[in-house]
């Protein structure tokens, strides 16, 4: 059997997995933040040894380098070589900067979800990433790490909604020249 101590880092490790998670593939977190310590602040921690759970309960702060989450409960589940994180909150918040001076990534929903086993993340209820001025919102938004495929969908009868600006570019001299 685990020791509670073993559980925890096991379950912290999970977390890891999570910081690059969002946005295209060119949205990727600093990659210095995966070797900086994992800090993870709550009014209440209760490990469940017996069914491989820990919840974090009550003004839930994670960081890890340049990542911050910020959310009410956070609930990992360990099956087998499967971990799983929910957190939840009103809502669930995060921000971290990006590599190669892409700026901040901000996100909010009402859950998040991680699974280790398929590095699928979802934000899930009221669904919004924001990466410098480009803002991306729906009711769920997935992001498949491995695949690096991004899907948001609407979810009943609501409607996603994106706002892109434009890449820098050089104008044309008058004339086209």
């Amino acid at each position: 059997m685990h020791t509670t101590r073993s559980y925890i880092l096991r379950s912290l490790i999970l977390l890891l997995a999570a910081s690059p998670f969002l946005l295209a593939k060119a949205a990727q977190a600093l990659s210095t933040d995966r070797n900086q310590p994992l800090v993870l602040n709550a009014d209440h921690l209760m490990v469940n040894d017996l069914k491989q759970t820990s919840t974090y309960q009550g003004n839930v702060v994670l960081t890890q380098g340049s990542l911050t989450i910020h959310a009410d409960r956070l609930v990992v589940i360990q099956k087998g070589k499967t971990r799983t994180a929910f957190a939840y909150g009103n809502p669930v918040t995060f921000h971290e900067t990006l590599d190669n001076n892409q700026g901040l990534l901000k996100g909010q929903a009402q859950q998040a979800q991680y699974n280790t086993q398929t590095d699928v993340v979802t934000l899930i209820g009221h669904a919004k990433l924001l990466k410098n001025n480009d803002l991306v919102e729906g009711n769920t938004i997935t992001y498949n790490i491995k695949s690096t495929i991004f899907q948001v969908s609407g979810g009943g009868g609501g409607r996603v909604h994106a706002v892109f600006q434009p890449q820098d570019s050089h104008p044309t001299q008058p004339g086209g020249k």
